[in-house]
Formats: structure tokens, sequence, C-alpha cells
């Protein structure tokens, strides 16, 4: 009978040179695999950034038929926030004499940062959540005001200033935010969600083409919102409303040949969302000239409307 043992067995292991096929196999697959992988979280980012903005735009219609037509546009007053709401004054009680200041994301969004906008110049543009128009169509959420008419202070409202989040504002590729040194990133490095409570950002640009004109600051307000609407009736589809904020850095830059590369890795490249509801990803043209505002794609100011009167 034959016998063997267990001891008397050979085994074979891997060569050197298998391993070194297989490992280069792996590595050939890993190289082919991750550009797919790649493409696909992108495509998935960009599909939830869209979302939101559709999201917003309809909230934007739905405060437009609530309020006869008007839109969730906020300036800051020369009085304080916490005082006109205090007394019950509307945005559209205010004069034009008495705005203090106009910002890209007073329409909807969470508290403003605890520390950048609680001090100095700031001040004027630290806008509380509870009084941003959009947020009661965009969260369930009770957004809780500071106490009486005081002005916030970071000290005391940091907690009132983090608890409440309204993630549909928040785009997916949001790293830093360029708010605080515009155009350069924020100092604490902080998202332009956590900074300024939005990472989308309304479209004010022609509210600055009429200021730049005219050096009328109230004034220049006033025909941007009524302009505004009247665009709403007559291009609702070329009419920005909102965008990401590399819509303003591109479009902002007076080099045409600029290549401002956004939190996707694309060059030039912004969310949109125009009056009529729809959103886009879409390449937008820098150089801050008539053709880079007003163009087939997208209008973010106005074409001559010297016609019209408000």
């Amino acid at each position: 009978m034959l016998s063997r043992s267990r001891s008397s067995q050979s085994f074979r292991g891997f060569t050197l040179i298998e391993l070194l096929v297989v490992i280069s196999i792996i590595a050939l697959l890993i190289s082919i695999l991750l550009p797919a992988l790649g493409k696909a979280r992108k495509s998935a980012r960009l599909t939830i950034s869209q979302s939101n903005m559709a999201q917003l735009l309809k909230a934007n219609a739905s405060y437009n038929n609530d309020n006869k037509g008007k839109l969730p546009y906020l300036p800051s007053y020369a009085a304080g926030q916490e005082a006109w709401l205090s007394q019950g004054i509307r945005p559209a009680d205010v004069t034009p004499g008495n705005i203090a200041g106009v910002f890209t994301w007073s329409f909807a969004g969470k508290n403003c940062g605890p520390d950048y906008w609680s001090v100095g110049r700031g001040k004027t543009f630290d806008m509380m959540a509870n009084v941003r128009p959009l947020n009661r169509y965009l969260t369930a959420a009770t957004i809780p005001a500071p106490p009486g008419p005081k002005r916030w202070n970071k000290a005391s409202v940091d907690p009132d200033r983090t608890s409440t989040q309204i993630p549909v504002l928040k785009d997916p590729s949001d790293r830093v935010g360029h708010q605080q040194a515009y155009p350069n990133p924020n100092k604490d490095n902080s998202s332009c969600y956590d900074d300024v409570g939005t990472s989308y950002q309304t479209n004010l640009r022609g509210w600055q083409d009429l200021f730049d004109k005219t050096g009328d600051f109230g004034g220049a307000w006033q025909t941007f919102v009524a302009r505004m609407q009247l665009g709403d009736q007559f291009s609702p589809s070329l009419l920005v409303f909102a965008k990401d904020e590399w819509g303003d850095i591109t479009l902002e830059s007076t080099d045409p040949k600029t290549q401002v590369k956004n939190g996707y890795d694309d060059y030039n490249r912004s969310v949109l969302g125009f009056m009529d509801g729809h959103a886009k990803y879409t390449k937008v043209r820098p150089g801050n000239t008539k053709e880079s505002v007003i163009n087939d794609d997208y209008w973010v100011t106005f074409p001559d409307w010297t016609k019209y009167k408000y």
C-alpha cells in the first residue's frame, strides 16, 4: 500500500514573474475603470446640483405667484434687518434711500457663518435665515430668530448660525467659497454654503450695470427689480435668475481668455437657473463684454430697454 506523510507533500507557490503579471493586470483594470467611475460620480453630482436648482426655481415661481408677481429680492437696510423685521416692515415698504447693501444670497439659505459676517463691514450682509424669502418654500424646518431687534453677534448665536440646514441649497461641488475676498477663496476655507448660507446665488448683474451707469444705488435697485419682473414675462427662457458662484467668477473676468476651473473640474461652466424654471449646466463666456452677458444661450443683464419706463 502506498503511503505518504503530510510533510512529504510538495507545495508550489507563485513565482515573482507571476506575481508581477497579476499586479500589472490589476493596475491596468484600475486605470481603465477609474476614469469611468470618475465620470459617473461627476454625472451624479451634476444631476443633484441641477435638481437643487430646479427646486429653487420652483420655490421662486411659488413665491412669485403668492406675491402678485414680485421676486424674492431682499437688500439690507440702513436700520438693520432685525429692526425692520421686529417692526413688521416688508421689503416692498422700504424706500431706496434706506438700502444699505445688495448681495446675492439674501433670497434663500441658512444663516451666515459665525465669524466673518458678524463684524465690521460684513454686518451689512449678515442676512438672517428666518427672513430670507424663499426659505419657507424650501424647508419645513423652524428657523429661529435672534432675540429682539439687536444685531447678531457670533458669541451669543453660534448655535442658531450652525444648527439650521437647508440641504437643497448645497452644491455637491462646493468645496470653498469666494465671497469674503471675492474672487479669491475664503480666508477660512469655508464652503460658500457654510459661509453665506447657499451655494447658489441670485443674478444681480443687471443691477451692477445700472448702478455703474447712473451712480444711483437705490434707484438702480428699483429699476433692476422691475426689469427682472418684466423679463420674466418677455424672455424667461433666456434670463438667468440664479447660478452657482463659478458663473459670477467667470463672467466678471475682464480677460476673454480666462480659464476658470470650477468644482467639477471643468473650465468656464456653470449651473444656471432660468426664469422659466429650467436649469442647465452650460458654458459661460468670460471677458465682461456684451457678448459674454447677452447671447443666444443666456442673459445675465438686459438689452437696451430704455424705451420702458418705471
